[in-house]
């Protein structure tokens, strides 16, 4: 979704309102909680992280660098646009597959869900809150 996104708001064919980080942090803030409640993956997680992305990707669309690297462009604008996504895919999938790796082999320990999933869930939906809240200050 976000790759999709980041195209879609570059050629200015999807809209990027400006409460996209709003629902970006409540998002956040929404998976990072339900972790809690459900230790498999359901369905509706599946369909959460997806619009996350979304809107993941319109928030780097929104972003100062983006623009400067590539929707500014007169020239080049289609090969900025193709190597951004492009690079931003090839490390998503090479930072996914070693944290597959990792967690797979962690998640093997009692301990692990405790001491690392539990603590890191809690820290990520307090950020997606803050990030809500500091919208409206």
């Amino acid at each position: 979704g976000q790759s999709l996104a980041i195209a879609l708001a570059a050629w200015r064919i999807l809209p990027n309102p400006d409460w996209i980080g709003m629902l970006a942090g409540a998002l956040l803030a929404i998976l990072s909680v339900e972790v809690w409640f459900h230790k498999t993956c359901r369905w509706w997680r599946l369909l959460l992280a997806g619009v996350a992305g979304v809107a993941s990707g319109l928030l780097i669309v929104s972003s100062p660098e983006f623009g400067s690297h590539v929707l500014d462009r007169t020239e080049g604008f289609l090969l900025a646009l193709v190597g951004f996504i492009g690079g931003a895919e090839f490390g998503l999938a090479a930072v996914g597959l070693i944290a597959a790796g990792v967690f797979l082999f962690l998640s093997r320990f009692n301990w692990y869900a405790r001491s690392v999933v539990q603590p890191l869930s809690a820290l990520l939906a307090a950020y997606g809150i803050y990030v809500i809240i500091e919208r409206f200050l």
